[in-house]
């Protein structure tokens, strides 16, 4: 038998390969399937098929295989994979993946693909003949349930439920309670990450020395946060406070790194770009998606969100100490248990106008970023090197743009996300499934912008009756405003557009628009500004 590798000090690491909630929600939605069923290696394949069958796993390899690679297109399409071509992609493209007490292949790399879900308290799965006083049954905890039910795709009763408050709740429970030593990975380093950076943000906020020398704690010094061995919050803002005082401020890459090197020698031959850029972006992600934290200096700093004061101090007052956990079962338990007081959903303020500061990111991206940024999201895989959209999910960057690009062009409108935004007007939850995107509203009239990412003939049943419903809703509460729908996508499926045409030979109040005619359409004023005019 093999020796179990000791735990050893190392540099923080979530995954690179579920890096958003739609994506670790859309994921666990296909575990669902499987709840209390044995995991097996088998099982561990069957559910890769699905994966690839919904889309939300992609085998690169299958592309450059001469037996597979005609099944590109069709991944990119809305068709559907047959049975026998899933069979196909899994046979010629087998995994070179292997993950200790794991079979080498497809089952490591369910292990590597569902771990963090693991490790967050969402479902829980073992690998079959391991001794745990927990079934093997794959177990989606209450918390996993409370994900699965902010689906968007999930049709509820609750017409005024805040899904996507609720999903950002979710997350800020998941890492109120993550530990960074917990007995699902071999690191020693003993602390709850999300305690200590609050704790180091309050403290360098509240030292007179560091006064305008930025706020919060920077991007780059978190890369001294992910490597350090302990929960002494103190020790580490007295670090970053040296380096701040010693040398040219905001401190340059080679400090950063060799700060990190001393604290711990260089674990498994990282690369520079690793641990200052790669690992502290990945972090960022993820607890911005707890609405918890805010982005400040274009991007540069990582800060509280002032919003969220009273749940910061709850998490801190409850979960400040980190613990040592005797078994896995145990520390999931402990993730997985309900915090209500974490959970609970509570009353803001109805936000109108430059209560989004819009006009301030308008003057920080001028209209031709805002269209550049918006092209990137017709392809593929959208992505954007602003160090403050790529922190965004994509659906959460695609409504902030939309909204951006309305408050250029149509400069005597009000525009109204209802997106969930920090204390700088960041958004970091897209808005809630009970109502519409974005309102622009024109004297009388006013256009509901609905965006989405869906580009294939789900448009109708994902996105048809429901776009209809916030605009029926809106009609009805407010009877004197002319009000008309503008769904936007990166494209507009035919079967859409027809559905658009009949219902359109009833009400004639939908206007359905790809991103690259929107862009154009605000800038030659010409269809939607003519209808609001």
């Amino acid at each position: 038998m093999a020796r179990e590798r000791k735990k050893e000090y190392k540099p923080l690491t979530f995954t690179t390969t579920v890096r958003n909630p739609e994506r670790i929600k859309g994921a666990l939605r296909v575990i669902s399937i499987y709840e209390g069923q044995i995991l097996t290696n088998e099982l561990c394949v069957t559910i890769f098929k699905d994966l690839i069958r919904e889309k939300k796993y992609e085998v690169i390899s299958a592309w450059r295989n001469s037996k597979t690679e005609y099944l590109k297109e069709k991944y990119n399409s809305e068709e559907e994979f047959t049975d026998d071509e899933l069979n196909l992609i899994i046979d010629n493209n087998p995994q070179d993946h292997k993950e200790r007490d794991f079979q080498w292949g497809y089952p490591s790399r369910f292990h590597t693909f569902f771990g963090i879900h693991r490790q967050f308290g969402f479902f829980f799965y073992e690998r079959p003949g391991l001794n745990d006083e927990f079934a093997k049954e794959i177990k989606i905890s209450p918390l996993g349930k409370k994900l699965l039910s902010c689906d968007d795709n999930v049709v509820t009763n609750q017409e005024s439920f805040d899904s996507s408050e609720l999903e950002a709740n979710i997350f800020a429970h998941a890492m109120a309670k993550y530990h960074g030593n917990n007995p699902f990975i071999k690191r020693q380093n003993k602390n709850v990450p999300l305690i200590l950076l609050i704790k180091v943000i309050k403290l360098l906020k509240s030292d007179r020395e560091l006064e305008n020398k930025g706020v919060g704690i920077s991007i780059k010094e978190i890369a001294l946060l992910l490597v350090w061995k302990d929960d002494d919050a103190y020790s580490l803002y007295q670090k970053i406070k040296e380096l701040r005082l010693s040398f040219p401020f905001p401190t340059s890459n080679e400090v950063i790194l060799d700060a990190c090197d001393e604290h711990e020698p260089r674990w498994n031959s990282w690369q520079d770009i690793t641990l200052i850029k790669d690992v502290p972006d990945e972090f960022v992600r993820k607890m911005r998606i707890t609405g918890l934290f805010t982005l400040r200096g274009a991007g540069r700093y990582l800060d509280l969100n002032t919003k969220k004061e009273n749940k910061i101090k709850y998490i801190l007052s409850n979960y400040e100490e980190s613990y040592i956990f005797s078994s896995s079962s145990e520390y999931f338990n402990y993730c997985a248990s309900l915090d209500e007081n974490i959970l609970k959903l509570e009353e803001e303020p109805i936000l109108r106008g430059d209560d989004f500061k819009l006009d301030y990111w308008t003057k920080h991206y001028p209209v031709e970023t805002v269209n550049h940024e918006l092209i990137n999201m017709t392809k593929k895989n959208p992505s954007s090197k602003d160090p403050i959209l790529r922190t965004m999910s994509n659906p959460v960057r695609l409504e902030f743009l939309c909204a951006l690009s309305l408050k250029h062009q149509i400069l005597n409108a009000k525009i109204i996300p209802r997106y969930k935004i920090d204390d700088e007007g960041v958004p970091y939850t897209h808005a809630p499934s009970n109502g519409h995107d974005i309102e622009c509203i024109l004297k009388d009239k006013v256009a509901l912008i609905e965006a989405t990412l869906i580009t294939t003939g789900q448009q109708v049943h994902s996105e048809g009756p429901q776009t209809m419903r916030h605009l029926k809703t809106y009609r009805e509460s407010n009877p004197n405003i002319d009000a008309l729908c503008v769904f936007i996508a990166p494209n507009i499926h035919e079967d859409f557009q027809e559905w658009v045409e009949y219902q359109n030979s009833k009400i004639n109040s939908y206007l359905a628009i790809k991103i690259e005619d929107f862009i154009a359409d605000l800038e030659d004023k010409n269809l939607i500004q003519g209808i609001l005019n």
